[in-house]
């Protein structure tokens, strides 16, 4: 994790990265299998229509592409990072079969300037950045301090991710996302 004034920036490198990708292409087969088979999953998420093409979903399985029907937004995913002063927790969470992806990593006051491919990054700026600083709540000083839980949710249009913000003290949260930027 690197804040500064232009940006608050989360980065997840490779092994660590590897090993969430290959959970989240665990879970997304096994979900697609179901709705595959049973045209839902668990009795939810529904997939009806054109949207239950067999012949599309046998020609995905047939060539490994497992991508699971999350809804009209097409998320799937949210991603929560806790940052407290020696490190952060994160957890990936799957919005249909709430499986749970945690660990622990230590605060780096400084990123590297290169990234690597397979990182995986959360990156607060912007339209964002300036809606988080104009919150009453908001104090730069404590985003270290286990204050406030970052939720970037994923999306299937525009730049990807829904960023809602939590301050424990105050049991308050916000949306910083910039609809614009969709």
């Amino acid at each position: 994790m690197h804040t500064n004034k232009e940006k608050i920036h989360f980065r997840i490198f490779r092994q660590k990265a590897s090993e969430i990708t290959a959970w989240r292409d665990k879970i997304d087969k096994e979900i697609f299998f179901e709705q595959y088979e049973t045209g839902s999953y668990k009795g939810r998420m529904r997939m009806i229509g054109s949207l239950l093409n067999q012949d599309i979903m046998k020609y995905n399985a047939e060539n490994g592409i497992y991508k699971p029907f999350y809804g009209d937004d097409g998320g799937g995913y949210s991603d929560i990072i806790h940052p407290l002063k020696t490190h952060c927790l994160y957890r990936k969470i799957n919005s249909l079969s709430k499986d749970q992806f945690e660990f622990k990593v230590l605060v780096e006051n400084h990123l590297p300037d290169i990234e690597e491919k397979n990182d995986i990054n959360f990156l607060i700026d912007n339209g964002e950045l300036e809606k988080l600083k104009k919150w009453d709540q908001w104090n730069e000083s404590q985003c270290l301090s286990g204050r406030y839980q970052f939720k970037f949710a994923a999306v299937s249009l525009g730049k990807g991710w829904i960023i809602n913000i939590h301050d424990f003290v105050t049991e308050t949260d916000l949306d910083i996302t910039d609809y614009d930027s969709f």
